[in-house]
This record gives structure tokens, C-alpha cells and sequence, in this order.
């Protein structure tokens, strides 16, 4: 029986989102059998690689810089080279960025050091 996750596509920023992916992957949009293709081989595949981490990041409501602890679940087929990436920000899981990259895509962000 398969299990159906609820997940929002987050309209973003720069850094994430919509606008982070058509400043940085405009193919996604040019080509949406793709854009499906790579989700189809991450999310609900339970041979991917799963990262979850922690981030210091900031947010600027009203114009000012707030502290806050970016939650984030990568996931990463070693097979197709696709991932995506979601943020839990508390009330909902927030899908924030896919594509494809190598087997050491976030391997700064995603290792402790």
C-alpha cells in the first residue's frame, strides 16, 4: 500500500523555490516531463539517500534580520542523479529545490565537521 505524502511547492526566493528554480534551472520549466521525471525518481523512492540537517540561516520579516534553524530533508538517487530538497518550516514540508547532480552534491552542507 503506498502512502501519500503532502508536500507544497514553495514559491521562494533566490535561494529557494519557484524563483530559485527559474534563475537556476530554467530547464525544468522549458521541459516539464523532466521536472516530473526527476521528482517521480526521488520523492516516495525508497532507495534514495536521505539527508536531513539543521542550518543557521536568517529570515527578514519587516526588515529585520531573525535567527532561525533551517530543517531540511534531501533526498538523492545515487542511481539517476536526481534530488530534491524540502524544508519543514513546523506546520508544513516545503519543496524547495529539484535537478540532478553528482554523488557529491551538498557534500560541504550536508557532513559534520
Amino acid at each position: 500500500m503506498k502512502q501519500k505524502i503532502e508536500y507544497t511547492l514553495a514559491s521562494g526566493d533566490a535561494y529557494k523555490g519557484i524563483e530559485h528554480l527559474w534563475r537556476n534551472h530554467k530547464e525544468l520549466f522549458v521541459n516539464p516531463e523532466l521536472a516530473v521525471k526527476i521528482l517521480q525518481e526521488t520523492l516516495g523512492n525508497k532507495n534514495c539517500r536521505v539527508v536531513v540537517s539543521l542550518k543557521r540561516a536568517s529570515e527578514t520579516p519587516r526588515g529585520n534580520k531573525e535567527p532561525i534553524c533551517l530543517k531540511r530533508i534531501v533526498l538523492h538517487n545515487p542511481s539517476t542523479q536526481s534530488y530534491c530538497v524540502m524544508v519543514w518550516d513546523g506546520k508544513e514540508l516545503k519543496l524547495v529545490s529539484w535537478h540532478n547532480a553528482s554523488d557529491d552534491y551538498g557534500k560541504n552542507e550536508w557532513t559534520l565537521e
